[in-house]
């Protein structure tokens, strides 16, 4: 009887030591979001406040160039970001492979909405990309409100669409039986 075969596997750090290559569907999807905290989201004007987080960082988050340069000043950083979230805007990225089949099964499963699923990806990205995490806490502490305007910014939602999907979901969880 053959042996059977030992995965290693890798730990969190290890795995989110960066995004996948770009180019591949799925880091430029997740460089978009990074793209839209910093620039939507005007995350870009705390950057000076965020001790933790380079210009390295923020290159890798947007699937630039990550060779040691000296830091940009800030207008020519934007400059950058804002031509790289143009580029990557017009790819339109989705999801795709692993962890888009796994969120298939897991929408079906549970009856996610689009909407529901969007969110879970971004959860799993946050999760699974330090830049990206790292980005993210600019943001800071917010609130319920802030929450759900930073998400449809983020995932390129019109905030009535994600306000809509919302009451549609807790409707249905009053008509649940208990």
């Amino acid at each position: 009887m053959p042996k059977p075969v030992r995965r290693r596997y890798r730990s969190r750090r290890q795995k989110s030591a960066g995004f996948p290559p770009f180019g591949n569907p799925q880091s430029d999807l997740t460089a978009l979001w990074a793209l839209r905290i910093l620039l939507d989201l005007n995350g870009v004007s705390r950057f000076d406040e965020q001790v933790f987080l380079t210009q390295s960082t923020v290159r890798q988050a947007a699937g630039l160039d990550t060779a040691p340069t000296p830091d940009l000043e800030p207008a020519d950083l934007r400059d950058l970001l804002l031509s790289r979230q143009k580029e990557v805007e017009a790819l339109r990225p989705r999801l795709s492979g692993t962890m888009a089949s796994n969120l298939r099964l897991l929408a079906e499963c549970l009856s996610l909405s689009d909407i529901d699923t969007e969110i879970l990806a971004f959860a799993v990205s946050l999760h699974t990309c330090e830049p990206l995490a790292d980005i993210a806490n600019m943001l800071g502490e917010l609130d319920a409100v802030r929450v759900i305007s930073a998400l449809g910014v983020i995932l390129g939602l019109p905030l009535d669409q994600f306000v809509r999907e919302g009451e549609r979901s807790r409707t249905m969880e009053l008509n649940q039986p208990r």
